[in-house]
């Protein structure tokens, strides 16, 4: 087994982490008590014992941050329903899950020792912050997309029929049966409908609670930049700033 680099760089925080008689990290946690994907992956690169290559960083999987599987399968097994789906729910979900270097995948799991589960109300919350998340960042891809069609379908044209046959009165009717009409007002109008929808959606962060939330507000720009780090339904965590301008 290779030894963690406990370099005197390493910060503080991640430091104490070290348990010298199990020669092993406890998984960072965040203050709700749940185990926190950026600071293990910044744990893990800031204490692998080699040079990490590009090879090594290219090649990802995803990394269940509450392993092992075998013991949350028994854990949600030991529990009564409701509470077993909420485990399994809570373990595999989104949120739960890093995408990361295969290579610090296995070094998290050979250095670091499984966060504790955290209690049944805590994951019901977690799994509820998780659903209001998601409708949040299918609210915005969807407003994202509305304004490009509107952007680049605007000035184009579609053929309709101008009067149909034995239907519209003869009086009513145009010189040509096919007209050509140009689609801003339709495209604008779908942008308005999904803007309408973010709005709907976005009102039920209201429902949770600050302290539980995934996206702190509803804005745009927020789920924007979760759904970006989103891969394969994981996360894609976060790499500190010195370690960016080291590379």
């Amino acid at each position: 087994m290779r030894a963690a680099l406990l370099s005197p760089e390493l910060p503080e925080p991640l430091a104490r982490l070290y348990d010298y008689q199990t020669g092993k990290f406890a998984t960072p946690l965040d203050e709700r008590g749940i185990a926190d994907i950026d600071a293990t992956f910044e744990l893990a690169v800031r204490t692998f014992p080699d040079m990490l290559t590009p090879s090594d960083l290219s090649t990802r999987d995803k990394h269940h941050i509450y392993w092992t599987e075998e013991y949350w399968r028994k854990l949600a097994a030991s529990q009564p329903s409701p509470d077993s789906g909420t485990i399994h729910e809570f373990r595999n979900s989104t949120p739960q899950i890093a995408y990361v270097p295969r290579v610090l995948h296995m070094w998290i799991e050979e250095v670091m020792t499984p966060p504790p589960p955290p209690s049944i109300e805590v994951m019901r919350r977690r799994n509820f912050a998780w659903k209001v998340a998601s409708m949040l960042l299918q609210g915005a891809v969807e407003v994202d997309q509305a304004r490009i069609d509107y952007d680049t379908k605007k000035h184009t044209t579609r053929r309709v029929l101008g009067w149909i046959d034995g239907i519209t009165p003869v009086s009513q009717r145009g010189e040509n049966p096919i007209e050509e009409r140009v689609n801003s007002e339709y495209w604008l109008s779908e942008l308005n409908a999904r803007l309408k929808g973010w709005k709907k959606v976005s009102d039920f962060i209201s429902q949770v609670p600050a302290q539980d939330r995934i996206i702190p507000a509803a804005r745009l720009a927020t789920a924007r930049s979760l759904h970006g780090r989103i891969q394969h339904g994981a996360i894609v965590p976060r790499v500190p700033s010195d370690l960016l301008l080291a590379a």
